[in-house]
């Protein structure tokens, strides 16, 4: 529960911004959860099924025969590098929104100033908090976000490898 009350706190703090790239951040980590799942589980599946396929060909010799063995490479290649051109988008998103936060938060700060004659302390406080809280969390997130897509990029290389040269 009282995690629950610092996470409501840290949103207050940080602004409506923390809001998108908390949204970022949920489809970012699902989309690396399921690649993590897929590359280090679920391939074997696949690549049983495809193998399977071609295994039950009587014809291995024939231009056709080669031609369908490389689509069925190619098929399992497209599989492995699913997802990735999206969690690298998402990745570079990050810090944008925080940016974005930036903005927001300096508005606050600047408007607070304009509407009272002299700079309160607290009111700019708050505004420079709005400022600076989005920044942190959306490069953190890329950071880590990065961090992910390195293993994952470095495991599909490893499988396509790999299948090219099974062909």
């Amino acid at each position: 529960m009282e995690w629950m009350i610092a996470l409501e706190g840290f949103f207050n703090k940080g602004g409506n911004v923390l809001w998108l790239i908390f949204f970022v951040a949920t489809c970012l980590w699902m989309l690396c959860l399921e690649r993590f799942l897929y590359l280090w589980v679920f391939i074997k599946q696949d690549e049983k099924t495809i193998f399977e396929t071609w295994k039950k060909r009587s014809d291995h010799t024939s231009w056709f025969a080669l031609q369908i063995k490389e689509n069925l490479n190619n098929q399992l290649i497209v599989m492995l590098q699913k997802n990735i051109k999206l969690i690298a988008t998402l990745i570079a998103l990050c810090p944008l929104f925080g940016l974005l936060g930036t903005v927001t938060g300096m508005i606050e700060v600047f408007d607070g100033m304009s509407v009272n004659a002299a700079a309160d302390a607290k009111s700019m406080a708050s505004g420079v908090s709005k400022a600076t809280i989005p920044t942190m969390t959306g490069m953190s997130i890329a950071l880590f976000g990065l961090i992910m897509k390195t293993f994952i990029d470095r495991k599909v290389e490893q499988l396509t490898h790999k299948i090219e040269i099974e062909k």
